[in-house]
Order: structure tokens, then C-alpha cells, then sequence
């Protein structure tokens, strides 16, 4: 199939069209890249609105496509964070069928470790932190578990990060999900090691709220958290 067949196909009514085209975008992102770079925005698009397709062997393929995309480009792609990370956590949020729920994480762990950790968390918190589907949050929120341990008290409050991921473990606290709120007060015990902690918080967060979270900040203080596996470790 020609590189112009297979753009095309991608936007076809047709189940195997749509699976072959996808094939296709992934053997020449690894072979012919400035393909893929020439028409990046229109195959993203074109594979996100797949993710949503009612046929589960298009959308898992389409699942599978865009993990190894970031997989083999990387970076490159950087700026089809939030459109891509989206598509995934509304697909992580249905978790009636756990083959694809396991194919989105693996997907989402293909993306995060072939990105930069500051800009993909804060992917992860734009699409992720308000989520109206309780299982997209958790989801998003172990990740961002992940990242802020990956960046470290430093890195994860440094600016422009610091308001975001102070607001998103904020959210998180007081979230309906346990596994949600265990996430944000793991996020908080990594930011209180920061010596500009409680200068950030005062920065960034509102009286109200820095009152509302003294009390868990004082457990984690007292207690700390418990370093439990996370459910998508699991699947990784």
C-alpha cells in the first residue's frame, strides 16, 4: 500500500482497511519518519478517533498504533501530548473488556517513557486531574504518581510545573476514588521534600484549600504514605 492509500484508508468505513492503514503508519514511522512527520496532525487525528471506534479490534489496534508511534519517534510528537493522552485516559475509564484496558496502559507507559517527564505530566494532568469518569482519573493519577517520582521534589515544583501539579494532587486528596487520593497524598509526601514547599503552596493554592489540607498534610508529616504497587505496575 502507498503512502497516500494508506492516510486515505484511515478515514475509510472499512474494518480492515481501517487496521491495515494503521499497520502501515507504523512501518513508515520506522522506515520513512518525514512521512509521518509531513502528515502527523492528520494521522494522529485520524488514529485518536479511532480509539473511540465501537469495533474493539479497530480501536485496540488504533491503541497499539499510537504507543508505538511515540515508541519509535519520541519526542517528536511531543506536541500531540494532550490530544493523545486523552483519547487514551477516555479509553481507560472502560474497563468492561481488561485486554484493552491493558493494551491503553501499555500504550500510556510507551508514551511516558519516550517523552519528556515535565511535559507529558502535564498532559496528563490537563486531560486527567478533572476527568469527568472516575476510572480515567485514578488512571491518570498513578501515572502522575509515577512522573512526579520521576522528577523528584525539585524538578516536579519547578516553574511553569509547580502550580499545575500542586492544584492537580490537590484535586486528587479530596477525590471520591481511594486509589485517586492515595496517589495525590503520594504526590505531596515527594513535594514537601522541596524547601520551597510551603512558599508554593501559599503561591499557588487558595487559603481555603491550604486549611482543608492541613490535616492530611500533617498525616503524611506523622505517618507518611504507604508505597504500595500500583495496579497499572502491574500491567507494565
Amino acid at each position: 500500500m502507498n503512502r497516500p492509500c494508506s492516510f486515505f484508508n484511515l478515514h475509510s468505513f472499512v474494518r480492515t482497511a481501517k487496521e491495515e492503514a494503521m499497520h502501515v503508519v507504523i512501518r513508515l514511522a520506522k522506515h520513512h519518519p518525514v512521512c509521518v512527520c509531513d502528515n502527523i496532525l492528520k494521522i494522529v487525528v485520524a488514529v485518536c478517533n479511532e480509539v473511540k471506534n465501537f469495533r474493539q479490534s479497530v480501536a485496540g489496534k488504533a491503541v497499539l498504533t499510537l504507543g508505538y508511534l511515540y515508541e519509535i519517534m519520541g519526542k517528536k510528537l511531543e506536541n500531540k501530548l494532550r490530544l493523545v493522552i486523552g483519547a487514551l485516559l477516555a479509553k481507560s475509564g472502560n474497563r468492561t473488556l481488561s485486554a484493552y484496558f491493558r493494551l491503553t496502559i501499555k500504550s500510556l507507559f510507551k508514551i511516558m517513557n519516550s517523552t519528556t517527564a515535565h511535559k507529558t505530566a502535564l498532559a496528563f494532568i490537563h486531560e486527567g486531574a478533572r476527568h469527568p469518569n472516575k476510572a480515567s482519573r485514578e488512571t491518570a493519577a498513578q501515572f502522575l504518581v509515577l512522573l512526579t517520582e520521576q522528577l523528584g521534589s525539585v524538578n516536579s515544583l519547578a516553574s511553569p510545573l509547580s502550580g499545575h501539579m500542586l492544584k492537580c494532587a490537590t484535586l486528587f486528596v479530596f477525590d471520591c476514588s481511594a486509589l485517586t487520593r492515595h496517589c495525590g497524598k503520594r504526590m505531596f509526601q515527594v513535594f514537601k521534600n522541596n524547601r520551597k514547599f510551603n512558599k508554593l503552596k501559599e503561591q499557588h493554592l487558595e487559603i481555603n484549600t491550604i486549611e482543608n489540607l492541613a490535616k492530611i498534610l500533617e498525616q503524611i508529616e506523622t505517618k507518611g504514605v504507604s508505597e504500595e504497587y500500583l495496579p497499572i505496575n502491574i500491567i507494565k
